[in-house]
């Protein structure tokens, strides 16, 4: 790891994240995940790993480099991610920051966001992967002010070519921007991503919540319902934006639009950005359950054995990890155990 780690960002799902300098190069985020203090999320980490450093989307995060270290001072097993930094933060925090200077976003604006956003989705659903938690602190917005969604810990990547009819029935994502069919508990599949579209655009628009409510259980029924706030101040923007609202969140899946319904309403007729054709797919398999790692010592054998290994590298890490004999393996293939 040959970056210095400046200071903590913020804390994820598996780890902390750091900002990282380099001499000569733009500042980096860097991931740091103990391998050590995970149970049984290996198989998600990979699954982030995959789509990280696999995808081709501009409208998605994409890795820099992967490495897995030990840390000799407390015989840790560490797996840093680097990534870019934008100091623009998450649009979470943009639309708080709004809210608190009761500033509404520009139609404009919202177009675009929404816009990036579904075309993002949109290349997700067209490689088999449900997103599963898009909310807006997972959505980065850079130095030019557009978006990028992040965080696929909790993605998950449907086996093809049956993934159009696959269901899933883990519980997973954000309680406020989840659909109904995940907070029942019930079989759900790609349109639990527009339901959250929904909730994402309506809060662009009302710099609230879509379902604001305290207390978890009356919450619960709102979802279940699809009862969602009241429009207040949405009066200003365009009609089409408040149908889209109203489409994404609907109680019955099978009425919500699709990605490719949705890049189709003429509110983004005259929108710069364009979505990617059906021939940009992810080299990305599904783990068989044989393979999915149970331990560290599992998940560098996983790595080492259907990962191109790319070089070697040793370093030190300029913060209370000491990082040596690094195998980086960005650029990785799966594959089968035989593929070179």
């Amino acid at each position: 790891m040959d970056y210095r780690l400046v200071f903590l960002i913020g804390r994820g799902s598996f780890g902390e994240i750091y900002l990282g300098e380099k001499k000569g190069e733009a500042p980096t985020a860097v991931k740091i995940v103990n391998l050590d203090k995970m149970s049984d999320e290996y198989s998600l980490l990979l699954t982030e790993i995959q789509i990280l450093t696999k995808n081709k989307c501009k409208y998605l995060l994409q890795c820099k480099k992967v490495e897995i270290s030990n840390d000799a001072r407390n015989n840790n097993n560490l797996l840093y991610i680097t990534m870019p930094y934008f100091k623009n933060g998450d649009l979470e925090s943009e639309i708080n920051r709004r809210k608190k200077s009761r500033s509404l976003y520009y139609q404009d604006t919202i177009v675009r966001y929404i816009h990036q956003i579904i075309l993002g989705v949109d290349y997700l659903h067209n490689n088999n992967i449900i997103h599963r938690d898009l909310k807006p602190s997972n959505i980065l917005v850079t130095d030019k002010y557009n978006l990028k969604i992040c965080d696929f810990n909790t993605s998950k990547i449907l086996e093809a070519p049956k993934f159009q009819d696959k269901r899933l029935h883990t519980q997973i994502g954000t309680p406020f921007y989840m659909s109904p069919e995940c907070v029942d508990n019930r079989k759900y599949n790609f349109k639990t991503d527009i339901w959250s579209i929904g909730c994402i655009l309506y809060e662009l628009m009302e710099l609230n919540i879509a379902f604001n409510c305290n207390h978890i259980g009356r919450l619960l029924i709102k979802i279940h319902g699809g009862k969602f706030n009241k429009f207040k101040k949405s009066q200003c923007y365009a009609s089409e934006l408040r149908d889209i609202v109203c489409s994404c969140i609907n109680i019955s899946e099978n009425i919500r639009p699709n990605t490719a319904e949705l890049i189709k309403n003429p509110i983004f007729a005259n929108s710069p950005f364009k979505p990617y054709n059906n021939k940009t797919e992810l080299e990305i398999n599904t783990l068989q359950s044989s393979i999915i790692p149970k331990s560290p010592i599992d998940f560098k054998e996983v790595i080492g054995k259907y990962y191109r290994q790319l070089r070697k590298t040793s370093s030190n890490v300029d913060i209370s990890i000491d990082s040596t004999k690094s195998l980086v393996i960005s650029q990785m293939k799966i594959g089968n155990s035989g593929e070179t």
